[in-house]
């Protein structure tokens, strides 16, 4: 009687090990896949960053310095109307 009490116990605490393992394992594995899809989403991200940096930069050096002077000065003339309310160096936006 005391061996199968023992030997039932053992067992089960085996199964015990096992199932805490089991569990380790899963919880390690969730983790692990966490932390490689945060790691993409910055790479993806730090990427679409540049692309947008570059993006603006080409857009600047293609206006050159005094492009949008010069756009400024096209909109004045051919809205002199409202040229005269928005004078120049005005931002409505503060």
């Amino acid at each position: 009687m005391r061996d199968n009490a023992l030997r039932n116990t053992i067992n089960s605490g085996a199964k015990v090990v096992e199932s805490i393992a089991a569990s380790k394992d899963a919880v390690s594995d969730a983790l692990q896949e966490g932390k490689d899809t945060v790691t993409q989403f910055l790479k993806d991200t730090r990427h679409t960053a540049e692309d947008l940096l570059e993006e603006a930069t080409h857009n600047i050096n293609r206006l050159g310095g005094d492009g949008l002077q010069r756009r400024s000065a096209v909109w004045r003339a051919n809205f002199p109307q409202r040229a005269k309310l928005n004078p120049p160096g005005f931002n409505p936006r503060g």
